[in-house]
């Protein structure tokens, strides 16, 4: 995991954001109500602030669809991610705002 890249279903970069090494935590925030994501690495937001809403890593037709799915991918057969969806299991603290994914808190 390397490049940053932020792509659409056809493999289109739409973004790049920074570059990731092993080891590294990549922190994820959606806003759904402004069709908006931005990336941390290590508990540093890489573009604005989702707490605030500004300078987005991405916005638009993206995040417009019925469902959305966690995926990550590397280059190398032996490279490998977790998931941590619940905020119990955070390193860093989310953005004000925010609930994580497998919080009981977000609308199913």
């Amino acid at each position: 995991m390397s490049d940053g890249d932020v792509q659409d279903e056809s493999s289109n970069a739409l973004a790049t954001e920074g570059t990731y090494a092993v080891g590294d935590i990549v922190g994820i925030a959606l806003d759904m109500d402004t069709d908006s994501i931005w990336f941390s690495v290590n508990g540093v937001w890489q573009s604005g602030d989702p707490s605030t809403g500004s300078s987005p890593t991405y916005t638009g037709a993206l995040l417009t669809g019925p469902a959305y799915v966690p995926f990550a991918y590397g280059a190398a057969d032996n490279d490998s991610f977790t998931m941590f969806p619940t905020t119990s299991s955070f390193t860093y603290t989310k953005p004000t705002g925010y609930s994580a994914w497998g919080d009981s808190d977000v609308d199913q």
